[in-house]
């Protein structure tokens, strides 16, 4: 790519209006940073810290032994895809009670902790849903390796 951006900023009329040769460097800076799993495993911790007090998340522990720059390894939760409606009310779930959840958690990450959108999406919006226990207590489970 960087070739390619040399050629547009150099040979193309106007191509230097761009900055072509800089904008592959910030994008090779920002994919670098996204496929560093040490830091996803840092974000993850945040979140878990974040959310410790809080009964209605479970966030998978990071196994930092075997967790660095090219691996990610989190504990396995157990659970059931947001999305299989029926099954979780087979398992019990009180739908009603986990959308109130997911948006209290929602909003506590938007206007407490200042998190970004791009932190929130993956943790939010992919996230699993668990049981804790065989009562009805709901909750929902924050998978950040979910695609």
């Amino acid at each position: 790519m960087m070739g390619l951006a040399y050629l547009v900023e150099k040979h193309l009329p106007g191509g230097d209006m761009y900055d072509p040769i800089s904008l592959v460097k910030e994008f090779r800076r920002t994919i670098n940073r996204e496929l560093d799993f040490s830091r996803e495993g840092r974000t993850i911790d945040r979140f878990a810290a974040n959310f410790a007090d809080d009964e209605c998340v479970r966030i998978p522990a990071v196994f930092w032994d075997y967790t660095g720059r090219t691996v990610l390894t989190l504990e396995y939760l157990a659970g059931i895809k947001i999305s299989c409606l029926n099954d979780l009310e087979e398992a019990g779930m009180d739908l009603k009670v986990l959308a109130h959840n997911g948006a209290d958690n929602f909003l506590k990450q938007v206007l407490s902790m200042a998190c970004s959108m791009r932190t929130l999406i993956p943790e939010i919006f992919m996230s699993y849903l668990i049981m804790l226990s065989a009562s009805s207590t709901s909750a929902w489970s924050v998978d950040s390796m979910m695609i």
